[in-house]
């Protein structure tokens, strides 16, 4: 994988990541997170951070 193909599917990734988490976030809602919401949150974070690992260990392979 070239260094172009690599720095697409990372932006992907953090483009997936954005998409999701202002999905279930209001950006303009004033009330507290709730433990769900961090979750949510941490499974979101889990989900970008694999992406990442599966293409940087493709970008080596």
């Amino acid at each position: 994988m070239n260094k172009a193909r690599l720095e697409k599917e990372l932006e992907q990734a953090l483009d997936t990541f954005a998409d999701e988490t202002n999905l279930l976030f209001d950006a303009y809602d004033q009330t507290p997170a709730t433990k769900g919401d961090l979750c949510e949150l941490s499974k979101q974070v889990y989900y970008a951070l694999n992406s990442f690992k599966k293409s940087l260990l493709d970008s080596i392979s």
